[in-house]
């Protein structure tokens, strides 16, 4: 699993064995350390001299006695690949142009569940005709004479089209995403892609009033923002949690109680077991500990540029 943490991404791999053996987790990473009868010991001090020539990390933590190793590597770049599709009220009409049909049939089975009015399929953008759409999922290699990536931008569809392409390393198409604001799907994960409506809602539990101020400048125009100073007066009006809203917790509230505390207690009931809409929001590197404790829980980073969409 990978997680963001600050300005950097962290692999974890939890383990459902018995854990290390005593005293071996003291010098795991030492070169010659092996616990295999023909091993060289030279596996895991290679990886720790390697991140940490490029600044990263490597160790593991045992909590409750569950060993989970953790690899920190600096985040670079942005990522010019989307890992969710978010549907707004207005998208009733969604156009899938790929020359593979069974593309097609992916696609119909992410989208089934949603009230869009139609979905129409074409194997080329020469079928496509006049009809006009609010969303367009277009191939990059199309076999035409065009490009995907050439249709998107020469019938000005940037704002509202997501290409989809095998070329994911093509240096080209990334310097070109990023240059045109286009959206990438890579389509290797298309199987994990996340589809889901728009949130219509954000609360920010923060006890800074200017940032409050700021989010609601920021984002009130499309959605509608809520702000608490604390974490009980946001528990006084929040009986319960609404799946249509995004919960932003900042992890630094001055309070007995942190950010990651807060988000453990509400993951913990029953009424939010399904929800994936709690979020931590920080400025801060977390421990690795609380990386692990917030596996299935987002992680915003505090620079609001960062943020979104929602």
């Amino acid at each position: 699993m990978v997680k963001r943490n600050n300005n950097s991404n962290v692999i974890l791999v939890l383990d459902n064995g018995n854990g290390l053996e005593a005293g071996f987790d003291k010098n795991i990473f030492n070169e010659g350390v092996t616990s295999k009868e023909n091993g060289k010991g030279i596996g895991l001090a290679s990886a720790r001299n390697y991140l940490s020539s490029i600044s990263g990390e490597i160790g593991f933590v045992e909590p409750e006695k569950r060993t989970t190793f953790y690899v920190t590597i600096p985040a670079i770049n942005k990522s010019v690949y989307s890992d969710k599709i978010l549907l707004s009220d207005k998208t009733k009409s969604i156009c899938i142009i790929d020359d593979d049909v069974s593309i097609h049939h992916e696609w119909q089975k992410k989208l089934k569940d949603f009230n869009i009015e139609y979905i129409d399929f074409f194997t080329s953008t020469r079928n496509l005709g006049d009809k006009l759409y609010d969303l367009y999922m277009v191939d990059y290699d199309l076999k035409e004479d065009m490009s995907g990536l050439e249709f998107i931008i020469d019938n000005e569809l940037v704002d509202k089209s997501f290409l989809v392409t095998n070329n994911a390393r093509d240096s080209y198409l990334i310097e070109e995403a990023l240059r045109s604001n286009i959206n990438l799907i890579n389509k290797e994960d298309l199987l994990n892609i996340e589809v889901r409506e728009k949130f219509k809602k954000i609360i920010l539990v923060d006890d800074d009033s200017l940032i409050g101020r700021m989010f609601k400048d920021m984002f009130e125009k499309d959605i509608q923002v809520e702000t608490y100073l604390s974490f009980s007066d946001f528990l006084q009006k929040n009986k319960t949690l609404i799946s249509s809203t995004l919960y932003l917790i900042d992890n630094n509230l001055n309070e007995e109680k942190n950010g990651v505390e807060h988000i453990l207690e509400l993951t913990n009931k029953p009424e939010s077991a399904s929800y994936k809409n709690i979020v931590l929001y920080t400025g801060d590197t977390l421990k690795i500990e609380d990386v692990i404790k917030l596996i299935n829980v987002s992680i915003f980073d505090k620079d609001m540029s960062k943020l979104g969409p929602f």
